[in-house]
């Protein structure tokens, strides 16, 4: 999208951003919509994949 001329994106809320900013100046919200203190696909698949990051002791003893 253009702005004036230059290349800006559009957040959710309505606010066009510059194209290189990485969150909404306005509601802080990234290019997808989310917030910096949500969780983003990439966590959520990352524990789908893993959810047990340490293996319990018990699996190590006989």
């Amino acid at each position: 999208m253009f702005s004036s001329g230059k290349e800006v994106w559009e957040c959710l809320c309505g606010y066009s951003n510059k194209l290189d900013a990485t969150a909404c100046s306005s509601c802080t919200k990234d290019k997808r919509g989310f917030r910096a203190e949500e969780l983003k696909p990439e966590a959520v698949q990352k524990l789908i994949n893993h959810p047990y990051p340490y293996r319990c002791i018990s699996q190590f003893r006989e």
